[in-house]
């Protein structure tokens, strides 16, 4: 286990750096105007659920057959071939974007036929970034992607939310340099994926020569365009449905709390961008042992470091909300920010089945069932916003249902067929942690100085959690903190 966390660690270090800067820019800077922050967030969801339909499945396809492409010297093909579907689907999406807009106003709403346009334009520079992102992995370099993805929209965010609110310019302007910081970050990424990985000039057609791995990559991306666009659905369109329902201030502090509560899984993805690969090669090898053992040992990291922070944010929230300007208001909202990291906590708890399922055989059952996530977010979420005066928090709800519902049921599947699963002893003492912490915070005196009541009650969770680990040894933090951090801190994966 410690080798897979030293290779995710350079990743979450600049990954929480990211999820520093929005925080901070949560708690001190998008309060100021949360209309204009969830205008970015509404445009930034709305790109994200275009997007699958422009990458077209190929992304997950450059990981999957990376070793039949490497073998057959057709990577650098593949790339650009990747690139090539992106041209189309982009031309093909405007015009049926075009199209709604000038007939169809009605159905898509005022606030989506006005940012339309932005979200569009957006979801092309994300496809660039996202084939970069996955063809750097297959060399093992995700940390320079990171900082051209995540870290990057949360700078864009920051340039576009300053120039707005303090009225240098329009929201529309502002937003036309959110997203123009993004497509320099495209073109940076593609000039850093030509350094490390000596990117070739290579014909995109040549794949068409080998017809049966074309074929084979071909019918794989259809039903990862499908998985793709249902999970992307399934995770964005929250923010989606309060646009359109609720208001833009809703949209916004809907985000503020989304932002925290990213904290759980930010080290799970380093982990699993790393694992991707592994998965894949592991599969074609037939070394299923060795994804079980993955499976597990990494689950259970994942989900203590979780559980810790987890932990950490119920401590300090009321510390927290109280430093913002609108205090009063997000503090009535504790209960969203709550069951926003149930929901995360459970996916986390339950590993990267999505990535077994995807590069098994069983990938069409993957789509499968993400499109019946994908139906089942939309359908509560309906409910809870049509039927309900939950608002928010029913959005929270509905979420928390789809995900433990679509994560019970692929855990069943994978046990079924390969005898894996990821649950451990560790789970039952977190579990109970967690809902001790959830009580005694209830309890403890409140500190009237913000910053001082956040360090007490986090100082006990600390404190706590170390005895716990103590305990049951979960993780080895002698062995762990013992290794040359030198060498993952280049970027070099041993």
């Amino acid at each position: 286990m410690s080798v897979i966390a030293r290779q995710s660690i350079k990743y979450t270090l600049l990954s929480y750096l990211s999820f520093g800067i929005g925080t901070l820019s949560a708690i001190f800077l998008y309060p100021n105007n949360s209309h204009f922050y969830g205008i970015t967030q509404f445009v930034l969801a709305n790109a994200e659920l275009i997007m699958p339909f422009l990458v077209f499945g190929f992304t997950s396809s450059m990981v999957k057959f990376f070793p039949d492409l490497q073998e057959k010297k057709l990577e650098h093909a593949s790339l650009f071939y990747a690139l090539g579907i992106v041209v189309i689907t982009s031309c093909a999406v405007a015009v049926v974007g075009y199209i709604l807009m000038l007939f169809f106003p009605a159905i898509l709403g005022n606030e989506l036929v006005k940012w339309l346009p932005y979200s569009m334009i957006l979801a092309v520079f994300l496809s660039i970034i996202q084939i970069f992102t996955r063809f750097a992995s297959n060399y093992q370099r995700i940390v320079v992607p990171t900082l051209f993805h995540n870290l990057m929209l949360k700078i864009a965010s920051i340039v576009a939310f300053v120039l707005c609110i303090y009225g240098l310019y329009s929201e529309q302007i502002s937003l036309f340099v959110f997203v123009a910081i993004i497509g320099f970050s495209a073109v940076f990424l593609m000039l850093y994926t030509y350094k490390i990985t000596k990117l070739q000039l290579h014909n995109p057609l040549k794949i068409h020569k080998n017809s049966l791995l074309q074929k084979q990559m071909l019918t794989f991306a259809i039903f990862a365009i499908l998985g793709g666009i249902g999970n992307t659905i399934a995770l964005r369109i929250d923010k989606w449905m309060i646009g359109r329902f609720f208001e833009m201030k809703d949209v916004g502090n809907y985000s503020i709390l989304a932002a925290i509560v990213t904290l759980l899984s930010i080290p799970t993805l380093g982990l699993y961008s790393i694992v991707s690969p592994m998965i894949s090669d592991y599969f074609k090898t037939n070394q299923l042992d060795k994804i079980s053992n993955l499976y597990q040992k990494s689950t259970s990291y994942l989900f203590l470091l979780a559980s810790f922070l987890f932990c950490l944010i119920i401590a300090g929230m009321d510390g927290l909300f109280a430093m913002m300007k609108n205090s009063q208001e997000l503090l009535s909202m504790k209960n969203v920010l709550i069951v926003l990291g149930i929901s995360t906590l459970i996916d986390v708890a339950t590993g990267f089945n999505n990535q077994i399922l995807a590069y098994s055989k069983f990938y069409k059952y993957n789509m499968y069932t993400v499109l019946g996530l994908a139906l089942l977010t939309l359908c509560s979420n309906y409910i809870f916003i049509q039927f309900t005066d939950l608002r928010l928090l029913g959005v929270a709800i509905a979420t928390l249902l789809s995900m433990s519902i679509f994560n019970a049921i692929k855990c069943i599947f994978i046990y079924q067929k390969f005898r894996m699963q990821p649950f451990g002893i560790s789970y039952i003492y977190l579990i109970a942690l967690i809902l001790f912490v959830l009580v005694s915070m209830r309890f403890l005196p409140k500190i009237s100085v913000p910053i001082l009541d956040i360090l007490y009650k986090c100082s006990l969770v600390v404190l706590l959690f170390f005895v716990v680990n103590s305990i049951g040894n979960f993780i080895d933090l002698k062995q762990l903190l013992s290794k040359n951090w030198k060498s993952y801190l280049t970027g070099k994966i041993n």
